[in-house]
């Protein structure tokens, strides 16, 4: 028997009743076109879900960037208000000059105090001797 007599579609039978090798072949592409669209409906609600992830990840990242932004803003406004090296040198030296005249005067004021000390004690000394003799005398 050839392949082309089992093939033979009567017009009285069905296509897929008819042919042997072909027995069952329109319900099973049926059953693969079904499978197919199912799957396809799978890939596209996948890929919608997947696009609404990326649109967030995308409005979050946005939002980071513009906080970062904002960030890098406020630290160049305060780096606008900070002294810079050669102003805080000049003002530390005009600093330590201030503190080492006033270093100079202390010092000073401790010199004469202690003569003056020394003068005073030597004064009562001498009150003390003469008070001395004098009491001796009497």
């Amino acid at each position: 028997m050839k392949d082309d007599d089992n093939c033979k579609i009567n017009s009285s039978h069905d296509f897929h009743t008819s042919c042997v090798y072909h027995y069952g072949l329109i319900e099973r592409i049926n059953g693969l076109k079904c499978k197919i669209d199912e799957r396809e409906k799978q890939s596209n609600l996948q890929l919608e879900a997947l696009e609404r992830a990326l649109l967030l990840a995308k409005k979050e990242l946005e939002r980071r960037l513009e906080s970062m932004n904002e960030f890098r803003e406020q630290l160049r406004t305060q780096a606008n208000t900070f002294v810079s090296r050669n102003e805080y040198s000049i003002e530390h030296k005009n600093i330590v000059n201030k503190i080492s005249y006033i270093e100079k005067i202390q010092n000073h004021g401790q010199g004469e105090t202690t003569w003056k000390n020394n003068l005073i004690m030597a004064g009562i000394a001498i009150a003390v001797y003469l008070l001395g003799r004098l009491m001796l005398k009497i």
